[in-house]
């Protein structure tokens, strides 16, 4: 929970710092030099690589030891650290790969509007909506972010733009009837795979699913 309040009070502190520092425009910002930045398409693609880029290195890490470890920190940090892993070594990797896919998302942003200012750069409403397109698609999942990206901005935020308050009950609904996200509840539709191809569990998730299954089967 600290962790988390941290996050959301970050982007604050370095909104009040970007504003006071000249080296950055204070509030008055940047502007990019127009003979440097691509046109629409090209940052069509670059934001596409970035993004298929950023997915498949999600997908590696959860297959990999490093993966392993950060899922088994998620289960239960007190029975990973007693197995012998170093939750705070798993934490700073996890913020480091984050951060800097982030941080390149952030600069294909810089590129789309040109003009780069404290407030549309470390604004809340950044925060809030990563967030919120995590919670809508899936949390623990590979192609949860992008799924909940689409139903998000896509189908609720521009489908209904003159009408916020019902965009607004209808995230409260998607998170509401969804426990596992959009993308977990069509992937438990019947007919459908359970992971979807691997894509929502891991291979360590799938064994942990298989055990607890097992353990429900003996009791009963």
């Amino acid at each position: 929970m600290y962790f988390a309040v941290g996050s959301l009070a970050l982007p604050a502190a370095a909104l009040t710092w970007a504003e006071n520092w000249n080296f950055t425009g204070a509030s008055q910002g940047m502007s990019l030099p127009l003979a440097a930045v691509p046109g629409p398409q090209g940052v069509y693609y670059l934001a596409a690589a970035v993004t298929l880029a950023v997915t498949a290195v999600a997908w590696a890490l959860t297959r990999t030891r490093a993966g392993v470890r950060l899922m088994a920190i998620r289960d239960d940090e007190d029975a990973a650290a007693g197995l012998g892993v170093n939750p705070r070594t798993a934490r700073v990797l996890a913020m480091a790969v984050s951060g800097a896919f982030t941080g390149l998302l952030g600069g294909v942003v810089a590129l789309n509007q040109v003009i780069v200012t404290p407030d549309n750069v470390f604004g809340f409403d950044w925060t809030v909506a990563m967030l919120v397109m995590t919670i809508v698609g899936g949390i623990g999942t590979v192609v949860g972010p992008l799924a909940g990206a689409f139903v998000v901005y896509y189908l609720i935020q521009q489908q209904l733009l003159n009408y916020p308050a019902l965009s607004g009950v209808l995230l409260i609904a998607v998170v509401r009837f969804t426990r596992n996200g959009v993308w977990g509840a069509l992937c438990s539709l019947p007919g459908g795979q359970s992971d979807c191809g691997g894509m929502t569990r891991s291979p360590y998730d799938r064994k942990r699913h298989r055990c607890q299954n097992r353990q429900q089967r003996s009791t009963s």
